[in-house]
């Protein structure tokens, strides 16, 4: 039998996640977990909770301390209509265009 922290790398590696964004719950909010992801040329969600040393504080205290910037860009093209966003803390770029 296996657990998630174990599985999830394995899963990732066998799957083509160019392009996409892979959302996963607190028990995948691993550095090892996230690199793979950039690997492959995705984007992630990680869940993060209380348990995670200071992770969700600092967090927490860069959201309440800057106000966010947004990015907003709407597409269309040869197939269905594309909406990105991306927001910020203020004071930060991202260096990442959206097209």
């Amino acid at each position: 039998m296996s657990n998630e922290v174990t599985a999830i790398p394995k899963l990732i590696d066998s799957l083509e996640l160019k392009g996409n964004t892979i959302s996963i719950d607190a028990m995948g909010c691993q550095k090892d977990i996230a690199r793979r992801i950039i690997g492959k040329g995705a984007h992630y969600l990680l869940a993060v909770k209380k348990n995670q040393g200071r992770l969700l504080e600092d967090i927490e205290d860069t959201t309440k301390l800057e106000k966010p910037n947004s990015i907003y860009t709407e597409t269309s093209g040869y197939s269905q209509p594309s909406r990105h966003s991306l927001h910020l803390p203020s004071g930060q770029q991202s260096g990442v265009e959206l097209a």
